[in-house]
């Protein structure tokens, strides 16, 4: 029994690695769970009820869709970085670039 429990558990580390968006949802509460799969249902409608345009013309047109409760949004992705308001624009790339590729 103990084998095949260590053999489950390191099978579930292949599909679900610790760190990946896999594990977090995995992770989330119940009542998270039902906000992020509310969300998505959401974002299918809302790609489905203007099919003609892609998302990303939508966004750059101010329709940003339905958005993903900001607790579960930093639970799964993590935090949006900040960027002060005096900060130059190499400090804001070096910020940004920080974020993207988690250095």
């Amino acid at each position: 029994m103990r084998n095949e429990k260590r053999r489950l558990d390191h099978l579930w580390t292949v599909v679900r690695p610790a760190k990946s968006v896999a594990a977090r949802l995995a992770n989330l509460t119940d009542e998270q769970r039902a906000v992020y799969d509310a969300w998505v249902v959401g974002q299918e409608r809302w790609r489905g009820s203007e099919p003609q345009l892609n998302a990303y013309q939508r966004i750059l047109n101010g329709d940003v869709g339905p958005q993903l409760r900001r607790d579960v949004q930093d639970f799964l992705f993590g935090s949006a970085p900040t960027i002060s308001i005096d900060a130059t624009a190499s400090d804001a790339a070096e910020i940004y670039r920080r974020y993207a590729f988690g250095d």
